[in-house]
């Protein structure tokens, strides 16, 4: 690192039946502040909320919410 320079250090932690998501981070992890971290850093949140609702955990929980939705919305349907 140089000195007068900001750096971040970026760590990722993820529930086990989550899959390994793009982009890779560096073997050590740490970033200079530029717009080159910006986009990766964006990029791997997008990524990792696209891979924690694709993970079996969560994708049956919102299946089932969907369906207990659907259901309240039809029941509340006047029935003509």
């Amino acid at each position: 690192m140089i000195a007068g320079q900001t750096h971040y250090s970026l760590e990722i932690a993820t529930k086990p039946k989550v899959p390994p998501f793009h982009p890779f981070l560096v073997s050590c992890g740490v970033y200079q502040s530029s717009a080159e971290f910006r986009e990766i850093l964006l990029a791997k949140l997008i990524n990792a909320n696209r891979a924690a609702m694709h993970a079996p955990d969560f994708s049956h929980k919102h299946e089932r919410t969907r369906k207990m939705l659907m259901q309240d919305l039809l029941s509340a349907l006047p029935l003509k």
